[in-house]
């Protein structure tokens, strides 16, 4: 529960000394301060009637809660009541007034009730005095929201006051009444010398602090941090640190700081809160001074004062480019020199200085190879490398560094790559599964592991022997392929070069079936099905359809039903035996015709019964 009193919710109790003894109250409104009503009734008798009055400002109740009552809050929290701009109504005038005051007693309307007449036109009116607190609803919708105003003293429920006048309408003529809130939580009205408890409610600044027990304190600020420090020479765009000294709070709700900067002698702008005693920053280019200052903040909103520090002078200085491009050789040669070039940067300053060139073997941390003005650089490549990289940045006379531009990673070649050996000859135009022997071998007697691909989609990788070997394209792999020209490739790495061998083959395929794996099987006979073809058959194909009811069977029997399919219409099946049962499939076929046209099937739908 610990915070500020304005952050807590509606409904959220509170505890604030009366008397010196902690007593409950209930957040029922927040706004721009916080509203608090006691949970209890205080006092409850017949010393406490409001006596026969129509001005409740003037009222016995009104002086005592503003009076007595003021005194035996704990003084600590007393001085942070405010004053209130409260509305009521004038019996015997009919009229409204509104008044100043601290401690005062809820109207019918910021009970939540809505101003009218209550049991008829001739029935006691409750007038409009300030607006329904948010604590609690409507009328009585509920047993609830009933039991959010009713009140205990000496823990038995009992009526209470509150400062509506009751009036009847249409010119009936009562003695002075008053609405309270009776025990059972519901409206009623009561002669205003009668004895009854009373709520104290006021209103409260919001900053006050909420301790872990529920009990309100005032809240005091952290203290300055202890110091700041930053540095003594600033160059724009590069970063630095700055720490403060750590705040301390006499109520132990530090909650962090915020630094905040100035740009030559401009606006304070705020950089940083959290609750670490250091951040990094860097100032943009073009400003000559900065500043800074940093304060403490607690949970309750509560701030110290700043620490600020001295004005400190800006070096401006830009960065040069990054150069423009690194090259390399596309062959890299294990024990060999290598040698790489770079364009110049260029530096917006004038005070370029030279270049940093840094390399990354086998992935692992960069170092640095050369430093000076030159543009390129002969490095010498230690056999055993696998991959190879550089990187190059320029610098100037301050220091401040370029971007880097970084080279592709190379292989590094240290062997003799794996030998494939094809037939001459290439496979030229296949319609069905085929088969291309090679060979691969290795002049080192390295490990081989061999990689079979199809326009680039792996189908095979596997370890390999030093003798012959079979690249089978069949099945799914071949039938998923398109007609027309097509790539095999064969891949050879002995871990650490590798070779590549490619064949060409164009695909021509002029037929195609469909059938189901498996047939459907049914529970009962099968006399009829339906079906359609889906996609795209030229005129002059030689189209079949088939289907059959005895699928399981050693010799099913195909009824041709082409026609029936062309026309959408069903087929009845001549068949009436079924050995193994009945079950369900279908064939279709279809054969290219003479005008070479293409097509294709993208589905085959239907049913049977």
């Amino acid at each position: 529960m610990a915070g500020r009193l304005g952050d807590a919710a509606v409904g959220t109790i509170v505890k604030i000394k009366v008397d010196n003894k902690l007593t409950d109250f209930i957040i029922v409104d927040q706004g721009g301060f916080t509203w608090l009503l006691m949970k209890d009734i205080y006092l409850y008798g017949e010393s406490l009637g409001i006596t026969n009055t129509d001005q409740y400002p003037d009222s016995k109740v009104d002086g005592y809660l503003n009076q007595s009552f003021l005194s035996q809050i704990d003084p600590e929290i007393s001085p942070y009541i405010q004053t209130s701009y409260i509305t009521c109504h004038i019996y015997r005038s009919n009229s409204e007034v509104s008044y100043n005051t601290k401690v005062f007693l809820l109207s019918m309307s910021e009970l939540g009730f809505s101003d009218g007449n209550v049991g008829g036109n001739r029935g006691p009116v409750i007038y409009k005095e300030g607006n329904r607190l948010s604590y609690f609803d409507d009328g009585e919708p509920s047993e609830a929201a009933i039991a959010k105003r009713k009140a205990q003293f000496n823990k038995s429920y009992m009526p209470q006051w509150t400062r509506s006048h009751v009036r009847y309408a249409q010119g009936s003529s009562r003695e002075c009444m008053y609405w309270i809130i009776s025990a059972d939580g519901r409206p009623s009205m009561r002669n205003s010398e009668e004895g009854n408890g009373i709520r104290p409610s006021f209103k409260l600044d919001p900053n006050l602090y909420i301790a872990s027990n529920g009990s309100l304190m005032k809240n005091s600020p952290p203290t300055v941090p202890a110091n700041l420090i930053v540095p003594s020479a600033v160059t724009s765009t590069k970063d630095f640190d700055i720490n403060w000294g750590a705040s301390s709070d006499p109520e132990g709700n530090l909650s962090g700081y915020i630094l905040e900067r100035s740009l030559d002698s401009g606006s304070w702008i705020q950089i940083y809160q959290g609750r670490t005693l250091s951040t990094i920053d860097n100032v943009p280019f073009g400003a000559n001074t900065v500043q800074y200052r940093v304060k403490a903040y607690d949970s309750a909103g509560a701030h110290s004062g700043y620490r600020t520090g001295a004005a400190v002078e800006v070096t401006n200085n830009t960065a040069p480019s990054a150069p423009p491009s690194l090259t390399l050789p596309e062959a890299v040669n294990g024990g060999f020199p290598l040698e790489i070039t770079w364009e110049a940067a260029q530096d917006s300053d004038g005070n370029l200085a030279g270049y940093i060139l840094e390399r990354q073997a086998d992935g692992g941390d960069w170092a640095e190879v050369y430093r000076g003005e030159s543009l390129a650089f002969t490095d010498q490549i230690v056999k055993g490398w696998e991959t190879v990289a550089y990187r190059v940045r320029s610098y100037d006379s301050l220091e401040a560094l370029g971007d880097y531009t970084v080279s592709e990673t190379r292989q590094v070649n240290n062997n003799t790559p794996p030998a494939i050996t094809c037939p001459a000859e290439e496979p030229g135009v296949k319609s069905d599964d085929f088969t291309v022997d090679y060979t691969v071998s290795d002049e080192e007697g390295d490990p081989i592991t061999v990689t079979e691909s199809v326009d680039g989609i792996k189908l095979r990788e596997f370890a390999a022997e030093e003798s012959a070997q079979v690249f089978t394209l069949g099945g799914e792999d071949f039938l998923k392929l398109a007609n027309g020209p097509h790539s095999l490739e064969i891949a050879a790495s002995d871990g650490i070069s590798r070779t590549v061998h490619e064949i060409a083959f164009t695909k021509e395929v002029t037929a195609a079936s469909v059938t189901l794996t498996e047939p459907m099987e049914a529970d009962g006979k099968i006399t009829v099905c339906v079906l359609s073809v889906n996609g795209e058959i030229p005129e002059d194909a030689d189209f079949t359809v088939e289907a059959t009811n005895n699928g399981k069977d050693d010799s099913p029997v195909w009824e041709d039903c082409t026609a029936q399919v062309k026309a959408g219409m069903n087929h009845v099946f001549e068949n009436e035996t079924a050995q193994n049962g009945f079950a369900f499939n279908f064939r279709v076929a279809v054969q290219r015709g003479g005008s070479g046209q293409g097509g294709y099937i993208t589905s085959v739908q239907g049913g049977f019964q």
